[in-house]
C-alpha cells in the first residue's frame, strides 16, 4: 500500500492488526498493561479520588479472582520501506 511519509514520495508499507485479549489481570499487568500508571495518572490530574482509584483496582483483583476479568484491545503497526531498498 504506497503512502506518503516525510520527504519520501513512496513508501510500500505492510500493516497489520494484532488482537489483544488478557483473560488474566496478572498476565494483563504482566504483558505491560497501564492499569495502575493509568490510575495513578488519574488520581494526580483529579480526574477521579484515590478511593475512587483504590475501588476501581480493588475491582480488577476481585474480577480476577472470579475468573471474570477480561482486557480486550487491537494494535496496529506499519512497517515501511522506501519503494527500491532492501
Amino acid at each position: 500500500m504506497p503512502l506518503q511519509v516525510g520527504h519520501f514520495d513512496r513508501v510500500d508499507s505492510t500493516p497489520r492488526v494484532t488482537p489483544i485479549l488478557h483473560t488474566s489481570l496478572s498476565t494483563a499487568r504482566g504483558a505491560g498493561g497501564p492499569f495502575d500508571r493509568a490510575v495513578e495518572d488519574a488520581v494526580t490530574d483529579h480526574a477521579i479520588t484515590q478511593a475512587e482509584a483504590d475501588d476501581y483496582l480493588g475491582s480488577l483483583v476481585e474480577a480476577d479472582r472470579r475468573q471474570s476479568f477480561l482486557f480486550a484491545g487491537l494494535a496496529v503497526s506499519v512497517v515501511g520501506r522506501k519503494p527500491g531498498t532492501a
